[in-house]
């Protein structure tokens, strides 16, 4: 095989024999080919996290007991004490200790306050001191990093970091604090065979490694990795009957894999095509697939198009949806997909394949499980469980996680409507307790707060969340790419089905992405029509509960509504009753009336659940001829892609009198000047 093709096999690899140094660990960062491989030298990953420490068993008192980091914990959230808090409260608490060759490859905190001390093989001067929240933060960063690749959006992403530090010996991480004080935090380690050689990082590896920094930097923003040499692309434009199962392409024959897949789908009901067609890939004459999953949701998104951006995946706005793990096969591969969606729809795109270094042993193949489970009831009784995403047992290494939620609260805030109090708890090998066990589903997704935003970044995104709040049709993703999860043995993946009020009839579907050998078991299901429709969100009222518990709601399309251009009702089932006002001006500088029924007298703060879309602007909201905002900042209603709701309660108090209340609402652009784009309002606010 040409040279350049082997280059190609083992692009971000490291050998048994090489040694592991901060450059070779950056080349990992966006080496998807090296995942294809099972690690050599092996090694294992460990998550040292804030987890109540009353979690001991799954069959014992406390298992869900949710004490994560706050302060006051019960037991405090640390491996050990290494010194007792002074009369200041101030002790030194054990974050980590790794004695074996290692890397740091992850950080994460919702927030912390104290310091850190990171001791690397037995030195007696730390190389950190400093904050907490700095380095869990961004690492490279507060190793000295250069903060002009901070907004590139590579070694920090939202509320984590991604740089990894090795060590050859011994890790040994400290926190200084008071441990009645905030502190969340999650710290990833490779922990390697003892044999491993490892060259310990320094302050000067960023600069002996400045180009590969950059390099991983320049990949990492882009969010794509570099194409494959020998790349060959085959393109297929085929359409599928209701209930047929059809051949996309055939492959050419093996050593090979597919270095990219993009599929784009055309029907009368996309959404319901992309999670109503099956996507089945079998490698090497498997009798079984080894990915099945409905299409769209094997792209980490869904349902219908939920744009981002990520190293793995992407999905355009425009409908073309990209996988880039790489999926090797020694001999041969089929792609098919059977048609479930009760219409006949146009499937395109191409798939890339380039030549593959197959190496018996050592290569595996490519992995992707969807399940789904409609008509949970969350937190029934107050109880907790704990839901299955993958159960296998075999050699192999977990790369990724989508889950893909329909949650049907009635609370429109995030306090009260959230879904995800959960914990992640990962079993590998000969674990007596889970090595991963989390502080929380968004913080195992890289966020923290229940947050409802869009947004996405290299290594995890939340495309949908249709809101208002955490309700509605909700998909985070998160992929292990230098943060993979090697098992030798076994692997059990749970997360704690655990929302903050008892929420009956919650959908949650989920994706485990792995590779592994063809002597693995796993807990497949063949994929059913049931478990691939999608769920229907119930009609709705808002609920005054959690954190809106003193608010009064009012449906905008029964208020009188009067303002120049065409008022009128949008009907849609994500709406509270199953409607919202919908206002389009007739020119710039118009402006909507709202007469709003006010109950009794009193102090009020004005609050609006509003329809966020791509042809709104912004909107100006007055309440009695005062704007709703002390500052007079207007509301941001466009959305690039999708159509979203979305509140904002006003921080202006009213006085208020019994009768009625007059709103009014114009929109604006960017800029703050007067424009015509269309307005929608599905409730009103009155809050004590």
């Amino acid at each position: 095989m040409p040279a350049v093709f082997v280059l190609f096999a083992f692009a971000g690899a490291t050998g048994a024999g090489d040694t592991i140094t901060t450059a070779s660990l950056l080349g990992e960062m966006t080496g998807l080919t090296a995942l294809t491989y099972f690690p050599s030298p092996a090694y294992k990953t460990l998550q040292f996290a804030s987890f109540d420490r009353r979690s001991r068993e799954p069959y014992a008192p406390g298992w869900y007991a949710n004490a994560d980091g706050f302060g006051r914990e019960p037991l405090p959230g640390f491996e050990g004490v290494a010194a007792e808090p002074g009369p200041d409260g101030i002790g030194t608490y054990i974050m980590a200790d790794v004695e074996d060759p290692g890397a740091i490859v992850r950080t994460w905190t919702a927030a912390i306050e104290g310091k850190i001390r990171l001791y690397l093989d037995g030195d007696a001067a730390p190389v950190y001191d400093g904050p907490a929240a700095r380095f869990l933060d961004n690492p490279y960063a507060a190793l000295g990093g250069d903060e002009g690749l901070l907004a590139a959006n590579t070694f920090n992403q939202r509320e984590a970091g991604y740089f990894p530090v090795p060590f050859a010996r011994r890790c040994l991480i400290h926190w200084i604090g008071n441990k009645d004080r905030v502190h969340f935090y999650q710290i990833q380690i490779r922990r390697y065979e003892k044999d491993a050689r490892v060259t310990t990082f320094t302050r000067d590896d960023l600069a002996r490694y400045a180009e590969a920094i950059k390099a991983a930097a320049a990949a990492l923003g882009d969010a794509r990795p570099a194409p494959a040499a020998g790349l060959s692309e085959t393109a297929f434009d085929t359409v599928i009957a209701r209930d047929e199962r059809k051949a996309l392409l055939a492959p050419p024959p093996g050593p090979m894999a597919v270095t990219a897949f993009t599929v784009k789908v055309e029907a009368p009901r996309p959404d319901r095509a992309l999670r109503q067609a099956v996507l089945r890939m079998y490698f090497d004459e498997s009798p079984n697939p080894q990915v099945e999953t409905p299409l769209g949701d094997f792209f980490g998104a869904g349902p219908g198009i939920c744009p981002y951006v990520s190293v793995p995946f992407t999905v355009s706005a425009a409908g073309a949806m990209t996988c880039r793990f790489v999926m090797p096969y020694a001999k041969s591969a089929r792609i098919e997909i059977e048609n479930w969606s009760g219409a006949s729809l146009r499937v395109s795109g191409a798939a890339s394949f380039a030549p593959y270094a197959w190496k018996p042993g050592e290569s595996m193949h490519f992995f992707a499980r969807f399940r789904a489970d409609h008509g949970l009831y969350s937190m029934r009784h107050n109880e907790a469980a704990d839901l299955p995403f993958l159960c296998a047992r075999g050699k192999g290494v977990y790369v990724g996680t989508a889950s893909i939620l329909m949650n049907p609260t009635r609370v429109p805030t995030p306090g009260g409507g959230w879904w995800g109090e959960g914990d992640e708890k990962i079993w590998i090998d000969d674990d007596d307790f889970p090595s991963t066990f989390g502080t929380g589903s968004e913080d195992y997704f890289n966020y923290a707060w229940s947050a409802p935003d869009i947004f996405w970044h290299p290594y995890f995104a939340q495309p949908l969340t249709t809101g208002p709040g955490n309700r509605g049709y909700v998909v985070n993703n998160r992929f292990h790419i230098i943060d993979a999860l090697p098992f030798k043995q076994s692997i059990f993946f749970f997360m704690e089905l655990y929302s903050h009020l008892p929420t009956p009839d919650f959908s949650y579907g989920r994706l485990a992405y792995f590779y592994a050998f063809p002597n693995t078991r796993d807990d497949r299901v063949p994929l059913t029509p049931e478990a691939a429709r999608i769920p229907e969100l119930p009609p709705w009222l808002p609920l005054a509960a959690g954190a809106c518990r003193t608010a009064e709601f009012v449906q905008a399309e029964g208020l009188d509504a009067q303002g120049p251009g065409t008022v009128c009702r949008r009907e849609d089932p994500r709406f509270a009753g199953g409607a919202a006002l919908w206002w389009s001006p007739a020119r710039p500088g118009d402006a909507l009336t709202l007469r709003v029924p006010v109950q009794a007298a009193g102090k009020y703060r004005i609050g609006l659940t509003f329809v966020q879309a791509p042809e709104c602007a912004r909107m100006q909201a007055h309440a009695g001829g005062e704007p709703i905002f002390e500052d007079g900042r207007a509301i941001d209603l466009r959305t690039p892609h999708l159509t979203l709701l979305r509140s904002a309660t006003g921080d202006r108090v009213f006085e208020l009198e019994a009768g009625e209340c007059v709103l009014t609402l114009a929109p604006v652009d960017a800029a703050g000047n007067p424009c015509a784009a269309p307005i929608g309002i599905d409730f009103v606010w009155l809050v004590k």
